[in-house]
């Protein structure tokens, strides 16, 4: 939707031209609507306004209507409908149920496929921006629950979109002259979304299954090095209007798919045992790269330019407990081995205790904006005051260090292979956790906090 356009439907709304039926006022009128709806967000955040739920109702009212317009409405809408969700308390299965009908919706009207008769440019570009954002939206979706997308990549003819402004595209220019246009950040992510589906494909796909530890360990490093290329021939607008164009949530995107690449390979599963040096190597990639995600996000809020996305929740939330996971791992590996490969690990224990804290006061804040995250903070509070018990524990030599972010315990020496197993299978493990805050959380509720929004994060 260009906003050359939703001006044009705000003017037709509010005409009283004898031309505009009823259907074409109550169609504009939805969209206008719940553009509102998720505009308000920003200002309920801010304190402008208490209820951008009051923008959906309103839409809603003409939500019968929807079916009988062309696919290229519908699809709008569904989007449209997903945007506001994404802000709201809603699971992520339901997510991805929009993103798969927006994707159905494309492939019936022929979208995935090139065009066969011409079309005028405008049409063109707007049937592939349509189809592309369908596709990427259903890839992230599936991929963060382990579900299959709705289209194989192999099925897609159709192009990518220009990297143009309707302007542009209308004076036959195949590219913007700023090298930046409105379509630039979708295009991005159209590469991004591909290659991450790749490596959940090569790495974590059904055909993976007979590939060795150290084969998936060179095929990361080559994934690796693609997103690399990605991250250094992406570009940013030097004036960033909102969070999603700011540089810090190019560098989550960048991050949140390093993760995804080795994380299989920290949590290996029906793989032989790696070996510790390389383990430790790829714990340490993760850990750098949750940490970045985590102090990305503290800066965007310091900007007070992050509002509430319940993506933002999951990033956070995946990066924290990747920053507990491979902290404990590397202090583990630094008891059982003494490879030199290893490399130090000391000048590690702040700046990882430091993201510990930092993921608790984001967590924080957004539950101060948005109340339905509150069982989520204190459910991750319980959990990384247990892991900084343990690094205070892990060695003497220590001890002073983190004596100024922590309060003085036992520095005895923990038996991690006895004592602590930690996985992700965590979650259905009764654990001794204090209570925080006065507000502590059951197993039984932290099961359920994390069976419907933690497992649902993919952590392979």
């Amino acid at each position: 939707m260009s906003r050359r356009g939703i001006y044009s439907q705000i003017s037709r709304v509010y005409s009283s031209s004898p031309f505009y039926s009823d259907v074409d006022r109550r169609k504009d009128r939805f969209q206008l609507y719940m553009i509102f709806a998720s505009g308000a967000v920003q200002l309920r955040d801010s304190g402008l306004r208490n209820a951008p739920i009051d923008y959906y109702t309103t839409a809603m009212e003409d939500a019968s209507i929807l079916a009988d317009f062309p696919g290229p409405t519908q699809i709008q809408n569904t989007h449209l409908v997903m945007l506001f969700a994404s802000h709201h308390d809603v699971g992520i299965g339901n997510h991805w149920d929009l993103a798969r009908q927006a994707v159905r919706t494309c492939i019936q009207h022929g979208y995935h496929r090139a065009a066969v008769k011409p079309a005028d440019p405008i049409s063109e570009q707007m049937r592939r921006r349509l189809f592309w954002c369908s596709f990427i939206s259903d890839l992230h979706q599936s991929h963060s629950i382990g579900r299959p997308t709705a289209i194989s990549e192999q099925d897609i003819t159709v192009e990518l979109p220009l990297d143009a402004n309707d302007e542009e595209v209308e004076a036959g220019l195949a590219s913007s002259p700023s090298g930046y246009s409105e379509v630039t950040i979708l295009i991005r992510h159209c590469h991004l979304r591909k290659l991450a589906e790749r490596a959940r494909r090569e790495l974590y796909g059904i055909g993976a299954a007979d590939r060795s530890y150290e084969e998936k360990a060179a095929l990361a490093r080559h994934l690796n090095a693609e997103l690399e290329k990605w991250r250094d021939s992406s570009i940013l607008t030097p004036f960033p209007t909102n969070s999603f164009q700011s540089h810090e949530y190019f560098q989550i995107n960048f991050h949140r798919e390093r993760m995804r690449i080795f994380l299989g390979l920290v949590i290996p599963v029906g793989m032989e045992t790696p070996n510790a040096a390389v383990n430790i190597h790829f714990l340490r990639y993760c850990l750098e790269s949750a940490s970045e995600v985590v102090t990305c996000y503290q800066q965007l809020i310091r900007r007070d330019v992050l509002v509430t996305h319940w993506t933002f929740v999951q990033d956070i939330l995946r990066s924290g407990f990747i920053i507990l996971y491979c902290g404990i791992q590397i202090l583990r590996g630094l008891h059982t081995h003494t490879d030199e490969d290893i490399g130090p690990i000391d000048s590690e224990i702040l700046p990882m205790v430091n993201a510990i804290d930092t993921t608790r006061d984001i967590l924080l804040e957004i539950s101060r904006r948005w109340k339905t995250v509150t069982t989520h903070r204190v459910a991750f509070e319980q959990l990384s005051e247990q892991v900084k018990g343990i690094i205070q524990k892990s060695t003497q030599s220590r001890q002073q260090l983190l004596s100024e972010i922590m309060p003085r315990g036992d520095t005895a020496l923990p038996d991690f292979g006895a004592d602590f197993q930690w996985d992700f299978d965590l979650f259905n493990t009764n654990l001794d956790l204090p209570q925080v805050e006065g507000f502590g959380l059951s197993d039984m509720q932290l099961n359920t906090v994390f069976g419907i929004d933690v497992n649902g994060m993919s952590w392979q």
